[in-house]
Order: structure tokens, then sequence, then C-alpha cells
């Protein structure tokens, strides 16, 4: 067994595994390493990997409490939590864990302190206990006196709203990326019909909502070939479950354009109206995305010229305001906003929110946008007032323990003392 576990610990790809965790969680990939492996030797790599995956119930069984993965690795970090407990969420008994452990440091010696180190780690504790204890009593204190509206959000910027934002609100990477998020999103508030049937003004649709054919390009070859092209290059299937050819999808276009002119659609009579007359072609999931694809880039193509700074937007507000084009058709009533805000394009996207026939889908893509907005502004709020009181405690704390830029810049530097060094070098 033992030979297994020093084989686990020599191996560099595994610890690189767990300081690749730590920087995406925004910890010191170093230090984390360091501390888990003090501390628990080689459970460092199970403790990351539980708190990437399941943080809330390997924190529970630790005896504590998480709600993301950062949260959980910093509970581990912070506290020392027994084999027992440990037991519970690797299912290994608590003796096993001991003895692995204890193995794992007899096979890791750690390096004898010198006396200027001793000298620097003493400072640096003796630092940090002051300036906890000055943040609690700040904190304190702010929790009774702040004004929560002191902070200006008027202020924030479009990367504000990005950086404070929640992670998964972050704008589109890309263009693709917003269509697939897009599509996820549109399909459950529009919802998809796969066959041919007449919408509210009693014109051929299908899937989300897309136009087979407009009455007004029936006399104007030109647009009528490229409504034609359009069915023709679409991906259907035939009542025999077959994909269909070109040739058999012109013939259905053709019939298409015949009841358009006759007003001859026979339908089911239901809601919606299910084209029964002329047969058809279904849609599959192919053809599904074909023409959502089609009919999102004029959307998106519509909304940035009246929205130039959509892609800067958070998702929630992107899908929102393009949600908003693609069910009217145009982005008319979108113009005039504030294109710096995405507070400002909300604002005018929930005046259209009780429009007749808005969908449950598409008013939860507007709530969940509003959600988003006020996340980011009470994330920028809290962030404006700790400055305030890290402003406030830097002084005092700087009177109690004086920071020496020299000797620090020897020794690993604390997340406290490169707060300070951040605000005495603001003030020089």
């Amino acid at each position: 067994m033992a030979k297994g576990i020093k084989k686990q610990l020599s191996d560099d790809a595994k610890i690189a595994r767990v300081e690749t965790w730590a920087l995406k969680l925004g910890l010191d990939p170093k230090d984390t390493s360091a501390a888990l492996t003090e501390k628990y030797g080689p459970y460092a790599y199970n403790i990351m990997e539980a708190a990437m995956m399941k943080p809330a119930v390997t924190v529970k069984n630790a005896g504590g409490q998480a709600r993301s993965s950062k949260e959980a690795a910093q509970y581990f970090i912070k506290n020392h939590v027994s084999a027992e407990d440990m037991a519970k969420t690797f299912g290994t008994d608590a003796q096993t864990i001991e003895a692995e452990i204890a193995a794992y440091r007899e096979a890791n010696p750690k390096a004898e302190e010198t006396s200027e180190q001793k000298e620097m780690r003493e400072r640096q504790e003796q630092f940090n206990s002051h300036f906890n204890d000055e943040m609690n009593r700040a904190g304190n204190t702010q929790e009774k006196a702040v004004d929560p509206t002191k902070a200006d959000i008027s202020q924030m910027t479009l990367d504000d709203y990005a950086k404070y934002c929640r992670p998964e609100d972050k704008p589109a990477a890309n263009y693709d990326e917003l269509v697939d998020k897009a599509y996820e999103d549109f399909g459950k508030g529009e919802g998809v019909i796969p066959c041919l049937y007449l919408d509210a003004k009693g014109y051929p649709t299908m899937g989300n909502g897309h136009l087979v054919l407009h009455p007004d390009v029936l006399d104007d070859p030109k647009r009528l070939a490229a409504y034609r092209d359009m069915y023709v290059n679409t991906p259907l299937i035939g009542a025999g479950g077959k994909p269909l050819n070109a040739e058999q999808k012109r013939v259905q276009f053709s019939q298409i354009e015949r009841a358009m002119r006759n007003n001859s659609f026979k339908t089911s009579g239901g809601c919606p109206n299910k084209v029964l007359i002329p047969m058809t072609g279904k849609l599959n999931e192919a053809g599904i995305k074909h023409i959502f694809k089609q009919d999102f880039k004029y959307a998106y193509n519509t909304t940035k010229k009246v929205v130039p700074n959509l892609d800067k937007m958070p998702l929630p507000v992107q899908l929102a305001a393009l949600h908003t084009t693609f069910a009217f058709g145009n982005a008319n009533r979108l113009k005039k906003v504030d294109v710096n805000s995405p507070a400002a394009v909300m604002e005018r996207v929930d005046e259209l929110r009780n429009r007749k026939g808005t969908s449950i889908g598409e008013l939860n893509t507007i709530k969940y946008a509003n959600d988003s907005i006020k996340v980011a502004q009470d994330n920028f709020r809290m962030e404006m007032e700790r400055r305030e009181v890290l402003d406030a405690a830097v002084v005092k704390i700087e009177e109690i323990v004086p920071i020496n830029v020299a000797s620090i810049a020897k020794a690993p530097v604390f997340p406290a003392q490169m707060i300070l060094l951040e605000k005495k070098n603001e003030r020089v």
C-alpha cells in the first residue's frame, strides 16, 4: 500500500492538476498545493477533485458549509479536517487515512526553518493577526453604518458588468457560442413545431416561428426564388421518415405557393393550425437548427445595428434583447436606449414583457437577465464599499506593524500585504 501511495504522490501530473484547479478558482496555485499536502498528504488531489465536483456535499461531510468550489477548497485550507470526517467523504476508514498521511510526511520531510525564515513567518503571522482584527472591527462597524445605495452604480461600465456578474453570465465568448445558447433558450421560449402550420396572421410557418412564405413576395420573382431556395436547402423528412430530395421540396414549395395564392390551406383547426393540405415535409433536428441559424443571424445583425455594444453585455441580457427582436421581427422597439447600459436595455425589454403572446419561456429569459444585472450591481456596490473600508483601515494597520517592502520582497507575499502595498502605492 505504501508503495502505491509514494507512486501517487510522486505523480507530477496530479500535483499540477491541484494547482490548475486552484488557479481556476482564483486561489494561489503554489500556496494551495502546499497547504493541502502539508495537512492531508496524498488526499490533496482527492480534496480538490471533490471540491470541484461536489463542493456542498464534500464540506458537509467534513462538518462545514460551502456553496461553491472555491469556498470548499478554502474550508479545507483554513480548517484541519479530522481523518474521521474525511473518511465520510472518501469512503476510506480513518486509520487508513492517518497511515497514508503519515507515510507521505515521512517520504516528504519538511525542510528546517532558518532563523531568517522563522523571523519572517512570525512577522507575517503578527501582521495577519492585526490585519484580521482590524478588518473584523471595521466590518462590524460597516455593517451598521454603510448605506447600501452609497456606491453609485451609474458609474459601472460594461467591463464592470462583465467583471462582477455571475460566472455563467459572462458575455458569450464568440458568435458561435451565442448561437448555441440562443438555440437552447429560444427553443424553450418560442416552442418548436416541426410541421407546417399557419401563424396568427395566416402565414405558413415552421420550427421556431420560421416564415416559409410571405404573401407580399408572390408577385416578386426574385424574392419568391429566395424563399424557395431557403425551403429547398432546409433538411426535411417525408411521411416515410426518409429525407426529401431537392426536387421533392421544390414541388412542395410550389404547392404551398398555390395554396397561398388561392387561400386553399386546410388545417387541423387546432392551435397551432397544423396544415393538412398541402402535405409537406417535416423538420428533423438538423432542419430545426438550420432554419434557426438563418433567422438568428438576421435577428443578431438587426439588434447589433441598434445596440452596437451587444457583444459586451452579460449573456442573459444578450439573449433577452435578441429574443425580443426575434419575437417582433425587428429591433425598432429597442431604439433610443443607452447602448452602454445593460440595465437600460433591459428596462426597455421589460416594458414589452406584457405584450400579448409573450411566452413563459421569454418571460423567464427576461427575469434571468434582470437578476443578472442586479447581482452584478450588488457585487459592484460591495466591492466599492470594501475598498472604502480598506482605505480607512490601512493607515491604522501600518501604525501597528509598519510594512517593510524590502523584507516582504524576500518572502511569500500574503494577500493582506498585497492589498496594503497597493493602497500604499496609491497614496504615494
